[in-house]
Parts: C-alpha cells; structure tokens; sequence
C-alpha cells in the first residue's frame, strides 16, 4: 500500500496558504475604517447633545442609553481587533511553518507520512484562523451596528429635548397668560375700588365675585390653566356688571341729593321747621343710603306738617298732615311748595290723594305745567 505523495502534501500546504490568504489585511483595514466612522459619528452625536440633556430625566434616559450602546460597541471593536491581530499572528506563524514543510519536501518523494499530516494540521489551522477572522469580523458588524444606534439614541435625546423645551414654552406661555388675565381683572377691580363696589353696589356681589377670583388664583397655582382663565373671565364680567350697577346707583343718589337739598331749602323757604331728613335702609340693598330719603318738616301752625319720602329714581311719595276739611291748605303748601322748588327739579304732583276732589271758587287744583318742556321751549327760542 503506498503511501501519500509529495504532491498531495502540496496541495495540502498550498489549501492552508489559500485559506489564510481569504481574509486579507486590506478587507480588514476597510472594515475596521467602516467601524471607525461609524464610532466617531456616534461619539460626536453624543458630545453635541450632552448639553441637552442633563435637565429632564427622559431626555438622560435616552442619552443614556446612546452612551451605553457606545460603550458596548467599543468593547465589541476592541475584542475584534484582538481576535483579528491574533488571526495575524498565527497566519505569520502558519506562513513560515509552511514554507519550512515545503522546502523539506522538496527533494523527498518516499515516506511523506509525517509531512503529509503535519500538512493537514496546517490546513485545520488556517481553517481555525479563518473561522477567527470570521469572528472578528462579526464583531466589527455588531460593533458598527451598535455605533449606529447609538448616533440614532443621541439624535433621539435632542428630538425629546426639543419635545420637553415645547412643551414647557407652551406651558411657560400658558401660565404667563392665564396670569396676565387674573392680572388684568386684579387691576380692573383695583381701578373700579372694592369699597366703592360694596358701598354703591352690592357687597353680597362683591364677595361672589371675590370667591371666583380666588378660585380663579387657586386654579392658577395648581396649574389648571383652562379653568382659571375661565373663572377670571366669569369674574370680570361679575365686577363689571357691579361697576356699572355702582357708578348707576352713585349717579341716582346724586341726582336725588338734589332733588333734597331743593326740597329742603324749599320747605325752610315756607317757614317750616328745619326738616329731619334720614336714609331708610332698603330690602335688598347693603347700603341705607341706596333706601328712600325721608324728610319730615314740622309747619309752624296746626296743620301742614309734611313727610316726603325720595326713592333712588327721584320719586316722591308725601303726606301733608291736614284736619278734615281743610284740604284747601293742603292744595295751597303743595301749589306753594312746587313754586318755591322753581326750575331746579320738575316737581309734579301725580297723585293728590284727598285733595283731589277739592273744588274751591276760582278753579280748584290749579293746572300743572310741565317744566321740562317748558325748559326745551326756552332754548328752542
């Protein structure tokens, strides 16, 4: 039985150069520069968006992460040049064994049994390197693949970032606006004055407009932003409505002090006694002053006493006190009382009570001219 021959042995040697050859140092320097780009993308990612994301705890989640993608894939390229460099080393170490085995077969034809098997344990080592280089190869890929989502975390960290700084500029806008309302309502009542809406208006009001605008501010502090813009506005409509309702009521009783102090000069005017005038507090109101105005005027003789009372429209309701019969005097203080008032309020008497079916001898209840009118006429001239 014969044994193996020289040429069997150098296909043998000439197989394990082949396959150590496979994976040249260019296709690995292209590979390893490949990797190189791809870390230096993800670590330039990571170092302009590490600004962004030290403040919300999500957006460090999500650096975080990048960071630690980068790191795995550092460790990944790291074991690959390793196992690569060692591939190296040994593919040296198989060169220079298969040369040696090939010099010593060169002029030796019989008896290759030993050279035929240490030819085969080359061929098993260049497998061996080819199967680590294939690793390293790997590693490098899952490395690169790792770098690429670590570039894709950190670009994510800025999108988030930017997501959290919008969301707290419209929170930060919201807030500034829903306090710029409850400002400008704060101000409108300071402008209007509290005690002139109580005092004029009504302070039951007042103090439910003051409840909402503190539910208002409590909505505001608790960040319900929504809910306290709608309490200011509801509040605002409530203190302007009360302003107006004020300004009206100081306006009346204005117009009525007039209508008073005529009354009362009158009356002096007719030798009444100084009058006794007093607000009467009306239901429905805080303010006595917002009731009737009475006044009550002693007469110097037995009869023609007289009680006015002025509502805040500037209606009188009056009694003039007089004895059965006499209601001619009554007819006289009254007709003498609208001539003393003059042009400073038209006094027209509506309702004359017992006085109305007073019949005397020249005309009865004397007509009553409108003065108003008259007083249009006057300036039409």
């Amino acid at each position: 039985m014969s044994g193996p021959k020289k040429g069997d042995v150098q296909l043998k040697l000439n197989r394990a150069l082949e396959i150590s050859e496979k994976y040249s140092q260019s296709k690995w320097n292209n590979a390893h520069s490949l990797n190189l780009s791809d870390s230096n993308v993800a670590n330039s990612a990571g170092s302009s968006v590490a600004g962004k994301s030290s403040g919300d705890a999500e957006v460090r989640s999500v650096f975080n992460e990048g960071e630690r993608l980068c790191r795995e894939a550092e460790q990944l390229k790291n074991e690959a040049v390793n196992v690569h460099n060692n591939a190296i080393r040994r593919t040296d170490t198989l060169k220079r064994n298969v040369a040696q085995l090939d010099r010593k077969i060169a002029n030796k034809y019989h008896n290759l049994d030993m050279e035929d098997e240490q030819a085969k344990g080359y061929v098993r080592e260049a497998e061996s390197i080819e199967s680590e280089e294939k690793r390293a190869a790997d590693l490098l890929r899952q490395s690169s693949e790792k770098f690429r989502k670590a570039k894709t975390a950190f670009e994510q960290s800025v999108i988030v970032a930017d997501q959290k700084e919008e969301v707290r500029r419209q929170y930060e806008m919201k807030r500034t606006a829903t306090a710029n309302v409850l400002q400008s309502v704060e101000k409108d009542v300071s402008s209007f004055g509290e005690s002139f809406l109580g005092e004029w208006g009504s302070s039951t009001e007042l103090a439910e407009a003051n409840r909402i605008l503190r539910q208002a501010k409590s909505k505001l502090d608790s960040e319900q932003f929504d809910e306290s813009q709608s309490l200011s506005a509801k509040a605002s409509v409530l203190f302007r409505k009360l302003y107006e309702k004020s300004e009206n009521n100081k306006k009346r009783f204005d117009s009525r002090e007039i209508i008073a102090d005529a009354l009362e000069a009158a009356l002096m005017d007719l030798l009444y006694d100084k009058p006794d005038i007093r607000y009467e507090p009306k239901e429905g109101t805080d303010n006595a002053l917002l009731g009737n105005l009475t006044i009550f005027a002693k007469s110097k003789g037995e009869n023609g006493d007289m009680w006015l009372a002025v509502d805040l429209d500037g209606n009188v309701a009056l009694d003039t006190q007089v004895s059965g019969g006499k209601e001619g005097e009554c007819v006289q203080i009254l007709t003498d009382l609208q001539t003393k008032v003059g042009d400073e309020i038209d006094f027209k008497i509506t309702d004359w009570g017992r006085a109305t079916d007073y019949k005397p001898n020249k005309g009865g209840i004397p007509e009553q001219k409108d003065k108003t009118r008259e007083k249009e006429r006057r300036r039409e001239k």
